[in-house]
């Protein structure tokens, strides 16, 4: 892909992205242009962003709380931020938007931790490094993605978190991941889950799509098993310092 059609696509992507409006996810308001999107060199682009507070990725959160604080992060923490992606998630399906770049480097947090999707992208742009470790069984195979291939990478997402931000296939060179997961391979069950959140899990990594659930049917799961927990704080109490979450932003 050249320049002239990254800007393209660019500017395609930000036109369908400026209509969504979700609590879940990273609004985009527009973008400036010195110049056009069909100039060869020079065309400096500026997106405009929804003005929120300082993001952290997810990858850095977690990685912070397991160095740092891991006692305080509950099974209710899991399933909050759990719920959160359903939502954000369900609603871009709604809108016929598929997340192909979604990973935990894409998925943004607030100072109340609050998840913000991030990184969309309908059309493609050459200089984004796809998440393979995040991609589905047909997306690696053939380049297909679906709804339900996003229902894969949300497991993933998932297992990361139970797992404070542990590597996915971490064991695994990433040009064996895929000769692994055809041969039936998935990934381990973190010594923090219960049995019933590996079983939702493994439901998202099925072969078939149409054997892998919705993500009404995921929010409806996670939300009885949260039922199912003592009460706890929002995750947002995992900074009661809020220099804490500075510091993980710098």
């Amino acid at each position: 892909m050249n320049d002239k059609e990254d800007r393209i696509n660019l500017l395609k992507n930000v036109v369908a992205l400026r209509r969504l409006r979700s609590r879940y996810i990273h609004y985009v308001y527009g973008m400036t242009l010195e110049g056009s999107p069909y100039t060869r060199d020079g065309t400096e682009v500026m997106i405009l962003l929804e003005r929120t507070h300082y993001l952290v990725t997810l990858k850095k959160l977690l990685a912070w709380i397991r160095e740092n604080n891991p006692e305080v992060f509950t099974l209710q923490c899991v399933v909050t931020f759990g719920l959160q992606l359903c939502e954000g998630l369900h609603y871009l399906e709604k809108e016929g938007i598929i997340h192909a770049n979604l990973s935990s480097h894409t998925v943004r947090l607030d100072h109340l931790c609050n998840l913000k999707l991030g990184g969309i992208e309908q059309f493609p742009v050459s200089s984004t490094q796809a998440p393979i470790r995040w991609m589905s069984l047909e997306t690696l195979n053939t380049g297909d993605i679906q709804p339900k291939s996003i229902v894969w990478t949300f497991g993933v997402l998932l297992w990361e978190i139970v797992s404070l931000g542990a590597r996915p296939y971490h064991n695994l060179k990433t040009g064996l991941i895929l000769y692994r997961l055809n041969k039936g391979y998935r990934l381990p069950c973190p010594a923090t889950a219960s049995s019933s959140v590996y079983e939702l899990l493994l439901s998202c990594w099925r072969t078939q799509l149409e054997d892998r659930p919705t993500f009404v049917t995921l929010h409806r799961s996670l939300t009885h098993y949260k039922q199912t927990l003592p009460p706890s704080e929002h995750p947002s109490e995992l900074f009661p310092d809020k220099e804490d979450y500075w510091n993980i932003v710098q």
